[in-house]
């Protein structure tokens, strides 16, 4: 049996964020020892100022910890070159999710009450619940007859046991749970695809924040989206992003549900 492992980050749960996102790669175990071999020799590269524990996207950006020192040129192509072997992992599907907190703000007292009552009331709900749909779709469509265990940065907190609680929610019902193999949370430093997770998770956030309400303070500092374009696309393309119209066509979805 070849077992697939999906790796999950997400992005936005500080204090002030205007967007929440969840993002990660489907693949399976081939694919993982493929990429991580090559994801290794490029944080090895002698060119760079010293070898980083991890790529943090955060860090990298902002050239923070392991990338304090390094020049904007240097994160730049570091990230870039990561980018690459993303793009050359045969095997390896892109999964994601992006939705804007002040969304569902704006909706009615029963609207919102309507998408709580399919468990989709909240920015985490809709992001965690989108990444299952995709991960059954693939598992179904890509990997027939393949369950998906699941792997989550173990770094973030009590975003962990929100995360814990909702994966057990899907695991357990008829839709989802024959293609959820198990769930687990682990160090980036050593679960390395979590920093392609993240990787991923960091440049949506930059996307959807774009998309829905714009830059606050004008262009990011870090040019994540040219960079990140091509992954980033898929993620929009398959719509994952939730703005304005996305969430009438939801809940005209859900209304439909209820009759």
């Amino acid at each position: 049996m070849c077992v697939l492992v999906g790796y999950f980050d997400g992005s936005g749960s500080h204090v002030g964020s205007v967007v929440r996102t969840l993002c990660g790669f489907l693949g399976d175990l081939d694919a993982w020892l493929d990429f991580e071999t090559r994801w290794n020799a490029v944080l090895d590269k002698p060119c760079w100022p010293k070898r980083p524990r991890e790529l943090h996207m955060y860090d990298c950006a902002h050239g923070y910890d392991d990338f304090k020192g390094w020049s904007f040129a240097e994160r730049l192509a570091l990230v870039g070159d990561l980018v690459q072997v993303v793009e050359g992992t045969k095997g390896v599907m892109a999964v994601g999710s992006g939705a804007a907190i002040s969304i569902l703000q704006m909706l009615t007292s029963a609207d919102s009450e309507l998408l709580k009552s399919e468990r989709l009331g909240t920015p985490v709900d809709l992001v965690f619940q989108f990444c299952m749909q995709q991960i059954t779709h693939w598992a179904k469509t890509g990997w027939p007859g393949e369950q998906a265990a699941v792997i989550f940065d173990a770094d973030n907190g009590p975003e962990d046991l929100l995360y814990h609680e909702h994966f057990n929610y899907y695991a357990a019902s008829e839709k989802f749970g024959p293609y959820l193999l198990g769930v687990s949370f682990q160090d980036s430093v050593r679960f390395i695809p979590l920093q392609a997770a993240d990787l991923l998770a960091y440049g949506t956030y930059q996307w959807a924040l774009q998309k829905t309400v714009g830059f606050p303070d004008g262009e990011p500092y870090f040019p994540s989206i040219p960079i990140f374009l091509r992954l980033i696309t898929g993620v929009d393309a398959d719509g994952g992003i939730y703005e304005s119209a996305a969430i009438e066509r939801l809940l005209a979805q859900v209304k439909g549900h209820h009759g």
